[in-house]
């Protein structure tokens, strides 16, 4: 009894001195370790992913020609693809702005969770997002006079997060991380949305602003009535600007007046509810004004333009300096710019009534609510329909190079998947020996080296009768073809008979000829170079399907093919989500096997976007600026397929 006292009383002072001797860790050390834990990521992302973006954006804004010799704006998007490069910017500045909203919300939105505020978090980041856009922006402009503004900011807003995390000490893993996260992100895209619409209507006023000046002192000079001449005040952009931000306010507030009366109590809040109820028709009646208002000055313009065309193109010339075939397209860009907005605009109102129209407790309600969505459905697609004479302004050699990088991966993807997943399930299923042979027979197109295999594709399909493919058509009957030569789509060539040549005309429409013969040999080529790769990737995601599920399938009753469908394709959805955007990015970025195979005698016929964005760096002809322009546009629309992909494919694949 004594002895078990005195150990315990001697074991005591040994506890109490290991308590003593263990580190307290502090939440600002931890906070401040953990930000620099982070921080070497971030810089990484930031300098080999996002700065080689924005830089080359930056650069299609340059002037020159073998190099930049100042900053041009957006003519070069313009020059590519006429106004429709304006409505893109006003875009993508929307959707920066609804991005960096959306963070915000879901900081918000997570305080109840997390039990941390995050209120506070935005006072740092006020100082961290306009400091890294000014920071950015000096790195592009090569200007570092006042460098020390913005990283005296972000040492700030720093200090300000690593306080707000080491007082929130929390001791849920992330918390903080995500509240940095929204509340930095979120600001950052906002100030960029603005930034980038401000950037957008600034280009749109440079650009159309004087012409629209010399427009009206022509039309002044002619009209005689008075009323005529105030009429024509009403073309300014800057009106019109302001028109279109009175149209964005007053939907935005007749939304969260919508929102704020549909939470009040009908009984309990009466007077309440009737004074929100008119003060949403009080703004609708000034939504309405300001778009008709808007409309008016569109019509005017194209009213002042028919007859300036008429009274005084002499003078026009004489004002601004261009031709009457240069003037109109660039003064048209803002009303068509203005009429797509219109038209999307009508677009997603369609889509919001016609979403709530199910929502309306009587019939009239719900009937009026599908005929008012399905009248906007029509205004937005007539508006809409601006598309095709905003996009004609561009450049129609970078027009027909899309045209064929999307032919190329039209009659690519799907036929080199479908093979690579046919191959892979034969040799997994049925094939009991030499897979591993096999699996090296079908990598070796993908690893060897891509010219020597693209300089055999041209002997291959050479175009005269020692050609391998037309001494195979001679020995069959078949007219030789000039592959690498003739420029008609493949159903022009069928529709002729197969006959060689390059004159005469079919009544088949020029967008449903299909791919050239050129690009027909760039496809081949693909699809021998990639099927064998597909392949072996696919047999690893069928070896990872449980083969228990074939067995209980089969004792179902299922057959092969049901199995395959309802199985095989379902398990190995991840593996094909993988290839076929692999695919999809791979085309549109495909470059070196073409420009092998590509004749120059007839290099039209063979130069999709990558080629034909080459050959205006090499040959400087406009400018490399104008390429780098090019480039981001190809780059926007490999990003915007991605989206769609991930989006479409959301729920169609499976995880396990």
């Amino acid at each position: 009894m004594t002895s078990t006292t005195t150990t315990t009383t001697t074991a005591l002072p040994d506890v109490q001195r290991q308590e003593q001797t263990t580190p307290i860790r502090s939440p600002l050390n931890e906070s401040l370790t953990g930000l620099l834990f982070v921080a070497p990521a971030a810089l990484l992302a930031l300098i080999f992913q996002l700065f080689p973006v924005l830089y080359g954006f930056f650069l299609g804004m340059q002037g020159g020609i073998a190099l930049p010799e100042g900053f041009v704006g957006l003519d070069h998007f313009t020059n590519a693809i006429g106004s429709l490069a304006y409505m893109i910017g006003l875009a993508l500045a929307l959707v920066l702005g609804v991005s960096g909203v959306n963070l915000l919300r879901r900081g918000l939105d997570s305080q109840e969770k997390t039990k941390v505020n995050f209120q506070p978090y935005l006072v740092p980041a006020l100082f961290a997002a306009p400091s890294t856009i000014a920071l950015f922006m000096m790195i592009f402009f090569g200007d570092f006079t006042n460098v020390i503004l913005p990283i005296a900011g972000l040492v700030i807003a720093i200090a300000g997060y690593v306080f707000l995390n080491a007082r929130n000490n929390t001791e849920e893993a992330g918390i903080e991380g995500n509240a940095l996260v929204n509340s930095w992100g979120g600001v950052t895209m906002l100030l960029l949305g603005i930034g980038l619409l401000l950037f957008v209507l600034s280009e749109i006023n440079r650009s159309v602003g004087p012409l629209l000046s010399h427009l009206l002192v022509a039309l002044t000079e002619v009209l005689t009535s008075p009323r005529d001449k105030r009429v024509l005040e009403m073309i300014p952009l800057t009106t019109q600007f302001a028109c279109w931000a009175g149209i964005f306010v007053s939907g935005f507030l007749v939304v969260t007046i919508s929102r704020i009366r549909s939470r009040l109590d009908s009984y309990e809040h009466s007077t309440a509810r009737a004074w929100l109820g008119l003060l949403r028709l009080l703004l609708i009646f000034i939504l309405i004004g300001l778009v008709i208002y808007n409309l008016v000055a569109l019509d005017l313009i194209n009213g002042a333009v028919a007859a300036m065309a008429k009274v005084a193109p002499e003078r026009i010339k004489e004002l601004s300096g261009l031709a009457l075939k240069d003037f109109l397209p660039r003064l048209l860009m803002w009303p068509e710019v203005s009429t797509m907005l219109f038209g999307i605009s009508s677009i997603a109102l369609a889509y919001i009534f016609w979403k709530n129209a199910t929502k309306r407790e009587t019939a009239p309600g719900m009937m009026a609510y599908f005929g008012i969505a399905v009248l906007l459905l029509i205004g937005g697609w007539l508006f809409v329909g601006e598309l095709p004479t905003a996009a004609s302004s561009g450049d129609p050699l970078f027009y027909q190079s899309l045209l064929r990088t999307v032919l190329y991966a039209v009659f690519t993807v799907p036929i080199q998947l479908a093979i690579g997943l046919l191959l892979a399930y034969l040799l997994y299923h049925e094939v009991t020996w030499g897979k591993g042979l096999f699996r090296v027979v079908f990598f070796i197109p993908y690893i060897a080296p891509t010219v020597a295999t693209a300089a055999v594709f041209t002997l291959i399909f050479g175009g005269d009768q020692n050609g391998y493919v037309n001494q195979l058509f001679k020995a069959v009957g078949i007219p030789i073809q000039q592959w690498t030569r003739d420029p008609r789509g493949i159903f022009e060539i069928i529709y002729a008979g197969g006959k060689s040549g390059f004159s005469g005309t079919t009544p088949i429409p020029s967008i449903l000829t299909g791919p050239s013969l050129p690009l027909i040999s760039a496809i081949l080529f693909s699809i021998w170079v990639f099927s064998g790769y597909n392949a072996v990737i696919f047999m690893s995601g069928l070896a990872a399907v449980p083969k228990e599920m074939y067995e209980a399938a089969e004792v179902d009753g299922a057959g092969r093919w049901g199995s395959f469908r309802h199985i095989t394709i379902p398990l190995i959805s991840p593996t094909t989500f993988f290839l076929t955007l692999l695919a999809i990015t791979g085309t549109f970025r495909a470059f070196t096997h073409i420009y092998v195979l590509r004749n120059d005698s007839m290099r039209g016929a063979l130069d999709v976007a990558t080629v034909y964005i080459y050959q205006i760096i090499r040959d400087n002809t406009p400018s490399r600026p104008y390429a780098a322009a090019l480039s981001f546009i190809l780059f926007g629309i490999i990003l915007v397929l991605t989206v769609i992909q991930n989006r479409a494919t959301k729920d169609q694949v499976f995880y396990g």
